[in-house]
């Protein structure tokens, strides 16, 4: 009975140590984390304002060579994007057309403007929603990738997070790949 009383007594105290020991490594590693998205949050703001700021330059390149539909459309990609509507909206998806060879100049000038602005800012959202998620702030990082292919259709990262494969000119979900590769079709019938 003794040595049952003392036994239950050394694996109290063992698993004491390990979760004290397991807490003090938990504290040391927040303290050098960012706890607050808010600093998280900033930096997206910046971002979104240094890529506004870009894509409003280009509008007005566009105005200033007598494209007015095109510095409409520019500037419409400028607006901020609404999170709560993003996570209803469905994703495109066709993969993004590539620039008409046979396009006047100006037109492939800022179209290529623009794709190049809107790849950059995937690049840079994506790095910030890694950091995020490093951080433990999983659901800014949700936002943020799901916030990608607004702007790069094509990121094939964000794509993958979300759950989607390419196949052929159009983005899918890997169930509906594996349907299609086993030639099964949907159907309202069944």
């Amino acid at each position: 009975m003794v040595v049952r009383s003392v036994v239950c007594f050394v694996l109290v105290l063992c698993a004491w140590g390990t979760a004290r020991e397991a807490l003090s490594q938990t504290r040391g590693r927040s303290s050098k984390r960012p706890r607050d998205v808010a600093s998280f949050r900033k930096q997206y703001a910046e971002l979104h304002e240094k890529y506004a700021n870009s894509l409003l330059e280009l509008a007005k390149v566009c105005e200033e060579k007598g494209l007015a539909d095109a510095a409409a459309q520019v500037r419409a990609y400028a607006e901020p994007v609404d999170t709560t509507e993003l996570r209803l909206l469905p994703l495109p998806r066709e993969v993004a057309p590539s620039i008409k060879p046979d396009a006047d100049p100006d037109e492939r000038y800022w179209r290529s403007q623009l794709k190049n602005r809107q790849q950059d800012y995937a690049k840079d959202l994506y790095a910030l929603s890694r950091k995020a998620l490093q951080n433990d702030h999983v659901s800014f990082a949700l936002d943020l990738v799901r916030e990608i292919p607004l702007h790069d259709g094509d990121h094939i990262a964000a794509r993958r997070i979300l759950g989607f494969v390419r196949s052929g000119d159009e983005w899918i979900s890997a169930f509906e790949k594996e349907m299609r590769r086993q030639k099964k079709v949907w159907t309202d019938e069944f």
